[in-house]
């Protein structure tokens, strides 16, 4: 899945491309994302590599800033240590199929919308159930993901954009799923981390 963002800051935009990868048959899935970023006054280019390894429960992030690359490991919490997800306590906010629907990249895609009851930040997701990942709930939560990926709606589906915004309307970030090609076969490798 290739997947394109911008992340706004004031009148600073971020892009980034990612590419995601996934097997339908098996809890793997890894995340290449390059993102450019100015560094006092000069552009540097950073590539992240994310490998969720469902089987032995663990997660891969991967850093490459040119000179310096740095690697952690972080196992996924059993079960009964995992907290409570936005499914399971409405204090992390609202998540609502709106009934909206979407092509993106060729799959029909519902919309749902979201608050965050804490901080007032929400936005949209467009989710497709054509297409899955073999993935907990668990995992997307110790990736840093938004509260929204631990809702039981998306257990069964995969997002293909999203909106979000802050507490004042502003857009902070948005993305969209541009591509899907089937029968790609991928490695990331962790020589050098």
């Amino acid at each position: 899945i290739f997947m394109q963002a911008e992340i706004y800051d004031k009148k600073e935009v971020a892009r980034m491309d990612y590419y995601l990868y996934y097997r339908e048959d098996a809890p793997y899935f890894g995340i290449e994302a390059k993102m450019l970023v100015e560094d006092e006054g000069q552009e540097q280019e950073i590539l992240t590599s994310t490998v969720f390894d469902g089987v032995n429960k663990c997660i891969l992030i991967m850093t490459d800033m040119g000179a310096m690359k740095m690697g952690i490991i972080t196992a996924v919490p059993e079960e009964d240590q995992a907290g409570t997800t936005a499914a399971d306590n409405p204090d992390m906010g609202t998540f609502t199929k709106t009934g909206n629907k979407k092509v993106i990249a060729g799959y029909s895609c519902d919309e749902y919308q979201y608050k965050d009851t804490e901080t007032g930040d929400n936005g949209k997701v467009w989710v497709t159930g054509d297409l899955r990942l073999q993935a907990d709930r668990r995992t997307w939560a110790k990736a840093g993901m938004p509260a929204y990926y631990g809702h039981s709606a998306l257990d069964n589906g995969v997002v293909m954009a999203t909106e979000s915004y802050n507490s004042k309307g502003e857009l902070e970030m948005k993305s969209e799923t541009k591509e899907v090609s089937k029968g790609i076969k991928h490695s990331i490798s962790t020589s050098g981390f």
